[in-house]
């Protein structure tokens, strides 16, 4: 027993020592050089820009909190939703705490909204590692981190205050404590992975597909844990409940985080078609023209290639997926599974535009990858759990008519 214990503490001792030392190579290459573009007034990443514009407009009343919940007079009400609202209240309360302290004139809030996008991504990083680790192995987890670190999309985005570092940093997360919910219906993992969602959501609406592990996570649970008759109403009854108060944990997390989307639900749902319109041009934009006539999951994938991976690992990594769908079975089978969890609803959302298609298409996914996994389920927990997430985001990201990489950001650790 003491030998058994000693090589695990040294493998836990040499996990750590590697992370670490993969940790500040990863802060290093995304804290280096944060103020690249110091002889603008303002940045020239027009995202970044106006997301900095609205930190500056807004303000907490610490005199007047009633005021927070009128939506015309609140100071703290960005009417603005393009984006979420969390990383820019976030922002907004690290410069209320450091301008008091600075010494000679106000920090620069690029400067310290970019450091909280590289600390988000190097959060990233080291999910990736432990996500890695409780999914499969410590060296997979390692070598997949390793990857992370030096990927040039993860290094570039980390030098702006936008907020695809964030909404990464919360799925890598969310999908780190669902393990916990579909190996033992845990409800604490099912309360901070909900929260989590709230917070990802709250950061940039596009992640609510996180949603789709969620519920995936409590169904696997459920089909695992039922293979006796007598255990069908409990496990049922737990599991409902423990994904009940993680949705409530969720949406509370939200409101908080977001509060003006329901207080300003007009302005804030307007946003929201407004974006959803520009991704698939139905509204035309200059900056979106650049993709008319682009294919559709091709385009991105080759300008991965190119720009934001390099051209090995993004090869690798979309062989991944397909390896992942077919893993343990026979071609037919491969086929069939293929068709029904990526074919069908890419065609769904390649043909319709519409919020229900979004949700059509990725219940088909998700839905036939988990009953293609129906009878084994307890072996392929951790490949299910993964695809349910990234499958039903890349086919939904992968059919947008504006076609920006860093779209695929939240997809790319896994």
């Amino acid at each position: 027993m003491s030998t058994i214990r000693s090589i695990k503490i040294s493998q836990n001792t040499t996990f750590v020592t590697v992370l670490v030392t993969v940790l500040i190579l990863a802060a290093y290459l995304r804290l280096d050089g944060i103020s690249w573009d110091q002889g603008f007034s303002y940045s020239p990443h027009p995202d970044e820009r106006a997301i900095l514009m609205k930190v500056a407009e807004i303000d907490f009343p610490n005199d007047n909190i009633q005021s927070l919940l009128n939506k015309d007079s609140s100071s703290w009400n960005p009417r603005w939703f393009a984006y979420g609202t969390f990383p820019i209240y976030l922002l907004n309360t690290v410069q209320s705490v450091i301008d008091p302290i600075a010494f000679e004139k106000p920090s620069n809030p690029r400067t310290a909204g970019r450091i909280l996008s590289a600390l988000a991504d190097i959060g990233t990083v080291c999910g990736v590692a432990l996500l890695g680790r409780r999914f499969f192995s410590p060296s997979v987890g390692l070598l997949a981190s390793v990857f992370t670190a030096f990927a040039v999309i993860h290094i570039q985005l980390a030098h702006f205050f936008t907020f695809d570092t964030f909404v990464t940093f919360f799925s890598v997360w969310t999908l780190f404590f669902l393990y916990k919910v579909a190996t033992s219906g845990n409800k604490k993992a099912s309360i901070i992975s909900g929260s989590l969602i709230g917070l990802g959501i709250a950061s940039k609406f596009s992640v609510f597909v996180l949603i789709a592990p969620f519920l995936a996570a409590h169904l696997i649970f459920i089909l695992r844990e039922t293979n006796d008759s007598s255990l069908i109403k409990p496990v049922l009854r737990d599991t409902i409940y423990s994904g009940l108060i993680g949705i409530s944990a969720g949406l509370v997390i939200f409101v908080v985080a977001q509060p003006y989307a329901l207080l300003d639900w007009t302005t804030f749902w307007s946003h929201i078609n407004e974006q959803s319109e520009m991704v698939r041009r139905l509204r035309d934009y200059p900056y979106t023209r650049q993709y008319i006539d682009t294919a559709a999951y091709a385009y991105q994938t080759i300008q991965m290639g190119r720009w934001g991976l390099g051209w090995p690992l993004t090869i690798f990594s979309v062989l991944s997926i397909f390896w992942a769908l077919g893993k343990g079975r026979k071609f037919l089978s491969i086929l069939v599974t293929t068709t029904f969890v990526v074919v069908i609803p890419a065609l769904i959302l390649l043909l319709f535009d519409s919020y229900l298609s979004l949700l059509i298409a990725s219940a088909i996914s998700v839905t036939a990858l988990i009953s293609s996994r129906l009878f084994n389920i307890s072996d392929h927990t951790n490949i299910t759990l993964l695809l349910s997430w990234i499958v039903p985001y890349l086919l939904i990201t992968g059919s947008f008519e504006v076609k920006f990489i860093r779209y695929l950001l939240p997809a790319l650790p896994v």
